[in-house]
């Protein structure tokens, strides 16, 4: 099937298999403690496999029993509610994944594994209002998870209610910035199963050519990439844009999340010209490994950069064209404004002592941030009593 049928059926089976799927939440009387059970994307390249990963270790940390549960071989799965999921009957079960997703992982386990679990859906979404089957979906979970205030806003239409509850912070030691260093180097990231224009890496391109129309010996741009596949068009497009730059590098290879962090801490300003993030956890780590960041002004990136205006750049809200086809038409998202982009950067490259003042600004929302996943505000939370300590 060619691949604009598949996007034009994909909302069409999607609504089919979250009506199938799924079922009330038990009254809180009938629940059992248990563990806490997470089902995500454990083992793949994905910024919701990563927070997934994230989820887990922060509870672990926190005292809680967590128990694993990798989705990708149930959602290639044929069965319909034979799967098992593991762990015990009661406790909490975590939907680390989106309701399409989630309602595959529903129709697949048994319901028996599940229905007297305390359900959370953790989700995200990169535009202002979530699809509607998201919000009758939502039905099916005693509360969802959002990242940001950005989804939260989005999701403001759901059944049960919505909590903020940020991602976790990873554990990451910045490396040490000497004075000078040459050339500067500016890193961008964009994976292309997210679409390139929301992710807009060209924007990151266009920016450093604003900034040095002539190549550079002084500054230097990679543009991290992954499934390239996803997004032909898109990432030729990216390819044309480098044409003739050799200080502008694309770097395809997969890396694991140790791998990531040194390329981070091997960075010394981090590109995010994004249309829209439902969180940017890759901005947020990025700021956690000591680089200077430049992120778009709008959407889930706010919560972590309160106080660092210099930080964001100033934008227009557009109608969503997204010719991908993974966001649809009729909503809006941000357009960065690329000159002061290209201002900002030259600046921030030829003065190491702003780029270690920004680093500094960013510390007291790392601190809130971590606040929010200590033993004692979870203790508070309403899952808690449904999950058993390790």
């Amino acid at each position: 099937m060619p691949p604009v049928m598949r996007r034009a059926l994909r909302p069409i089976a999607n609504r089919i298999i979250l009506t199938l799927a799924g079922g009330q939440p038990a009254p809180l009387q009938e629940l059992t403690p248990g563990p806490i059970t997470i089902s995500g994307f454990f083992s793949e390249v994905l910024g919701i496999g990563r927070a997934a990963r994230l989820t887990a270790d922060a509870l672990e940390a926190a005292g809680y029993k967590v128990i694993r549960h990798d989705v990708r071989t149930t959602l290639q799965g044929k069965s319909f509610r034979t799967d098992k999921l593991p762990g015990d009957y009661g406790g909490v079960w975590i939907l680390h994944c989106n309701p399409a997703e989630a309602a595959v992982v529903m129709s697949r386990i048994a319901p028996e594994y599940w229905k007297n679990k305390y359900r959370i859906g953790y989700w995200a979404y990169e535009l202002p209002k979530v699809p509607a089957h998201w919000a009758r979906f939502s039905r099916n979970f005693h509360e969802i998870w959002a990242p940001s205030t950005f989804v939260a806003d989005a999701l403001s239409g759901a059944s049960c209610p919505v909590r903020l509850v940020p991602h976790p912070l990873p554990s990451i030691s910045p490396a040490p910035r000497p004075a000078e260093k040459k050339p500067v180097q500016a890193l961008a990231f964009a994976d292309l199963r997210s679409s390139s224009a929301r992710k807009n890496p060209v924007g990151a391109v266009r920016a450093f050519l604003i900034a040095y129309p002539e190549p550079q010996q002084d500054a230097a741009l990679t543009v991290k990439i992954v499934q390239s596949c996803a997004d032909p068009k898109g990432f030729a497009a990216l390819r044309r844009s480098v044409d003739g730059r050799p200080d502008i590098k694309l770097l395809e290879t997969e890396l694991s999340d140790a791998e990531t962090m040194q390329l981070l801490r091997c960075s010394d300003i981090f590109l995010s010209l994004h249309r829209s993030e439902g969180y940017g956890l890759a901005i947020l780590e990025a700021m956690l490994a000591g680089c200077a960041v430049l992120a778009t002004g709008w959407s889930g990136n706010l919560d972590f950069m309160k106080g660092m205006d210099d930080a964001l750049i100033p934008y227009t809200l557009k109608d969503v064209d997204d010719p991908s086809g993974v966001y649809p038409q009729g909503s809006i998202w941000a357009e960065p404004d690329l000159s002061v982009a290209a201002a900002r950067l030259r600046r921030l490259a030829s003065d190491p002592a702003l780029r270690a003042a920004q680093r500094e600004a960013a510390r007291a929302n790392f601190d809130r941030l971590r606040e929010r996943w200590s033993p004692a505000v979870l203790a508070r939370d309403a899952f808690s009593p449904w999950a058993t300590r390790a």
